[in-house]
C-alpha cells in the first residue's frame, strides 16, 4: 500500500514538471515569433552640407530596434526641421542633436537669410524709437531726412525710403539694462535715451543701395508697423521750408500780393514771355504707340538762315 502511494506521488510530480516545461516552451516560442520593439529615428534623405536649414524634404523616418538606437538621436521631425546643420551629413545617417547649431547663435541667424536677400545694419538714435516695442521679426518703415542743396534756401525733406521691412536682429550698442538677480543677463533699457540702437534689416540689393545712400546723405529713423498691416500707402515726402511745411506733389498757395506803395517812376515787372510752341510726335516701340509733345526751337537769324 505504501509502495503504491509512493508511485502515485512520483507520477504526479512528473506530470507537474512536464506541464511546467511545456508551458515554458510555449512562452519561448511566442517570444521568438514576436518582432523586437522598434522606435522611429530621423535620418537624412540625401547628402547635406553644413549650414543647411533642414526642411521636410531633407529628412525621412526609419524604424530601428530600440536597443540599437544611437544616443541623442532625433526621434521626431520637430526636433530636426528648421534647425541648421553644423556638420556634413550623408544619406541615411541619423541626425543627432550635436549636429545642429545653437538656435540663438549668430551663425544660425545668418543661415536663415533667404536666397537673394541681404542683411543691412543701421544705427538708429534711441530717442526716435522705443526699445521696448522693437524686436527681431517685427515690421518697420524706414524714414529718412535730408538737407536739400544750398540753393533751396535751407529746405529739409523727410520721406519714407522703404516700407514693410523685416527686422532681422537688434543689437544695443549703448543702452544696456543692469544685471539683476531675477534676469541674470543684460537687456534693452527702456527708460534711458541718448545712445543708439544697431538694427539689422532684411532687404534686397536695390533696397540695400537705398539704405546706404540714406545713411550716408541723411539721418534715418524707424517707424514700427502692425504685423498684419497690408494697407498700401502712397504719398510724397514732406519739405520743411523756413516757417511752414509743404507737401511734395500738391499745388502750392500763390504768394500774397505785394501791396506796398510803388514809386510812380518805378518800372513795372517785365511781361511774361510768350509760350513756346510744341510739336506732337508719335513714338512707336514695338506694340506700344504713344504721343509726346516736344518744344520747337525758334528759327535763328543769321548767315544762311
Amino acid at each position: 500500500m505504501k509502495f503504491a502511494v509512493a508511485i502515485l506521488i512520483m507520477l504526479g510530480l512528473l506530470a507537474a514538471g512536464s506541464a511546467a516545461i511545456l508551458i515554458r516552451a510555449m512562452h519561448l516560442g511566442q517570444a521568438a515569433t514576436q518582432a523586437p520593439p522598434t522606435v522611429d529615428v530621423i535620418v537624412a534623405a540625401g547628402e547635406l552640407p553644413p549650414m543647411t536649414v533642414l526642411r521636410p524634404e531633407h529628412i525621412r523616418i526609419e524604424k530601428i530596434v530600440r536597443g540599437e538606437l544611437p544616443r541623442d538621436c532625433c526621434t521626431n521631425p520637430v526636433q530636426a526641421i528648421g534647425r541648421v546643420l553644423s556638420v556634413p551629413v550623408v544619406q541615411g545617417q541619423a541626425f543627432k542633436r550635436e549636429f545642429f547649431l545653437p538656435d540663438s547663435g549668430p551663425a544660425a541667424s545668418v543661415a536663415t537669410i533667404p536666397a537673394g536677400m541681404r542683411v543691412f545694419t543701421i544705427s538708429v538714435p534711441s530717442r526716435s524709437i522705443n526699445p521696448a516695442l522693437i524686436y527681431p521679426g517685427c515690421i518697420v518703415d524706414v524714414q529718412a531726412t535730408f538737407d536739400l542743396s544750398p540753393a533751396s534756401q535751407g529746405e529739409t525733406i523727410a520721406t519714407t525710403v522703404l516700407r514693410g521691412i523685416k527686422v532681422q536682429a537688434i543689437e544695443n550698442e549703448v543702452i544696456a539694462a543692469p544685471q539683476t538677480a531675477d534676469s541674470g543677463k543684460a537687456g534693452k533699457s527702456v527708460g534711458s535715451y541718448g545712445g543708439a540702437l544697431r538694427v539689422s534689416l532684411l532687404v534686397n540689393t536695390k533696397q540695400l543701395e537705398s539704405l546706404q545712400l540714406a545713411s550716408e546723405r541723411g539721418s534715418i529713423a524707424l517707424a514700427i508697423c502692425g504685423p498684419l498691416d497690408k494697407t498700401p500707402i502712397e504719398q510724397p515726402g514732406t519739405i520743411f521750408d523756413q516757417d511752414y511745411l509743404r507737401t511734395l506733389g500738391l499745388p502750392q498757395s500763390p504768394p500774397a500780393p505785394d501791396t506796398a506803395p510803388r514809386d510812380a517812376d518805378a518800372i513795372g515787372p517785365a511781361p511774361a514771355p510768350p509760350p513756346q510752341p510744341l510739336q506732337d510726335v508719335e513714338i512707336i516701340q514695338g506694340q506700344d504707340r504713344r504721343k509726346q509733345s516736344f518744344p520747337v526751337e525758334p528759327p535763328k537769324n543769321g548767315p544762311g538762315s
